[in-house]
């Protein structure tokens, strides 16, 4: 076994920073891409939130630096009108609107905290109802947005230039068997056109349990041996377009649109906006995990989708396309419960998936492979340390 060797078991370009951060500090990665094993349906791209620039390491703010900076931040299509978070205009609204007020000074009547508990249970991976306070981070509105050009995201989101580099990036089927080794995962087997057994020091799991019950059920059940969380909702993403008109040049690129604050942010209550190019749009939401495969119910999601957007703008004459569909892949939600389920205990095992992620969006899972690589150095040193304890007790022995 090569010294320092690193396993990435993952799917739809999830942790190339990481593997390229490790890469360049004298670890040897050995990438085991498990995109192609996954359905169509299963978008490529970062998914339906935006990116805050707020990581650190020069392999993650290298991939930060392709994104398109949101001139008017955040921004909300409210049944009163449009709403800034983080434009010139959100100093007004600071003055002016309670909510917005309410998210640097909780209060407890709803109606004025809602934003800010709209903001701890967007991106969250735990589904909460929307009058619920939500525990984990607020996803960082005030802080510098930015999005991933669409015609980029399929190139961004892949290993292409991990591989470019000259380093391993296999791509899997399936996975066959897993060797354990006491606390520590040993190896596992996958197909790759054949049989093939790879082990490693260390194991960064880039997929969701759920996803690797996909690839092989009793494997996931030995690996994930305290629960396999399954989702209870998911991020779905339709196709839009409107018609041309002097409207587009108010729409900001990336805007929520909210039907009712008062009623559960989900469906078509509550849609992700993304403008691609001219009119034409990508547009998300959060629905049911099990009703996913029902066509009948897409095309009932993107109806009432396409009559919001039309309540807001008839002149646009906005269509929603069923029939352009995808699921965001990083972004299950999972019940509440959930939360009290701990990660599996392998001494050698870095999990970094939507159950241990504070948030969806890739900012978030970009601090926790940065958290990851620290880790790992620290594992390096240590081990450094013990070795060089142990050889200058045998140079010294009597």
């Amino acid at each position: 076994m090569i010294p320092w060797e690193v396993n990435l078991v993952t799917a739809f370009g999830r942790g190339e920073t990481l593997a390229q951060q490790l890469q360049n500090n004298a670890f040897h990665v050995r990438v085991l891409d498990f995109t192609a094993a996954f359905p169509r349906e299963y978008l490529r791209g970062p998914g339906p939130f935006p990116i805050a620039n707020e990581v650190s390491g020069a392999e993650a703010k290298t991939f930060l630096a392709e994104s398109e900076k949101l001139e008017r931040g955040l921004a909300f299509w409210l049944p009163d009108g449009p709403l800034e978070l983080n434009s010139a205009m959100t100093p007004f609204y600071a003055e002016t609107r309670a909510d917005v007020k309410a998210l640097h000074h909780p209060v407890a009547e709803f109606k004025n905290d809602w934003l800010r508990r709209f903001l701890l249970q967007w991106a969250s991976p735990l589904h909460m109802e929307s009058w619920a306070l939500e525990t984990r981070s607020m996803f960082p509105f005030d802080s510098e947005l930015g999005l991933i050009p669409s015609y980029e995201e399929k190139q961004v989101m892949t290993f292409e230039r991990f591989q470019a580099q000259g380093h391993p990036v296999i791509s899997c089927q399936t996975i066959e068997d897993v060797g354990i080794d006491g606390s520590r995962l040993a190896e596992i087997v996958v197909s790759a056109g054949q049989s093939m057994a790879y082990g490693a020091d260390q194991w960064i799991w880039c997929l969701s349990s759920r996803e690797t019950e996909m690839l092989n059920a009793e494997i996931a059940e030995q690996i994930f041996n305290r629960g396999i969380w399954r989702p209870e909702w998911s991020w779905v993403s339709f196709h839009a377009a409107c018609e041309a008109g002097p409207w587009l040049d108010g729409f900001p690129g990336y805007m929520v649109v909210i039907g009712d604050v008062f009623l559960p942010w989900v469906y078509a209550n509550s849609v992700i906006v993304r403008r691609t190019q001219g009119d034409n749009f990508q547009m998300w939401m959060k629905v049911p995990s099990k009703t996913l495969g029902d066509a009948d119910q897409r095309r009932r999601w993107s109806m009432e989708a396409e009559t919001l957007l039309n309540s807001r703008l008839s002149l646009a004459k906005w269509n929603v396309d069923s029939a352009q569909w995808g699921i965001c892949p990083h972004s299950p939600v999972f019940e509440a419960h959930h939360k009290d389920w701990g990660a599996p205990a392998w001494k050698n095992f870095e999990w970094i998936a939507p159950e241990r992620l504070e948030r969806l969006d890739m900012g978030a899972r970009l601090e926790r492979e940065a958290d990851c690589f620290v880790r790992l150095e620290q594992w390096r040193n240590d081990q450094i340390k013990k070795q060089g304890a142990s050889s200058d007790s045998s140079v010294h022995a009597p």
